[in-house]
């Protein structure tokens, strides 16, 4: 994972040179999106690949929950998650992490919130 993100820079104030803040939160969602389709866990930030809890910035972290695949985006894309989180509740309209730990949540109703969170910010952009 390390080797798949490289970081940005970031100007005074927490955005990326030259965005907005409808462009970055955009970006951390994608991002949150991409790192969610490689794997999603439930009840817990992250878990290692023997499905065991680990730090959500764990080097051995393979798959995360929503709220932690949004604070790994921000910090790869050197931004805060706060825009990105709000941008996410917005669409699921609960807390992001009641929401992920659903008992019949699946992966695929994730995608699609973030996806739907993404056109929201990109239409109010």
């Amino acid at each position: 994972m390390s080797g798949v993100f490289q970081s940005p820079v970031v100007v005074a104030g927490g955005g990326l040179e030259g965005t907005t803040m409808a462009e970055d939160t955009s970006r951390v969602l994608q991002l949150a999106r991409d790192i969610l389709n490689q794997g999603w866990c439930q009840r817990t930030m992250a878990v290692d690949a023997d499905g065991v809890a680990c730090g959500t910035f764990d080097s051995c972290a393979v798959k995360w929950c929503a709220r932690g695949a949004i604070y790994v985006a921000a910090r790869a894309a050197g931004v805060t998650s706060e825009s990105a989180l709000h941008a996410l509740t917005t669409v699921v309209r609960r807390p992001i992490t009641e929401w992920n730990d659903e008992p019949d949540r699946t992966g695929c109703q994730v995608l699609d919130a973030f996806d739907e969170a993404i056109q929201s910010v990109k239409g109010g952009a």
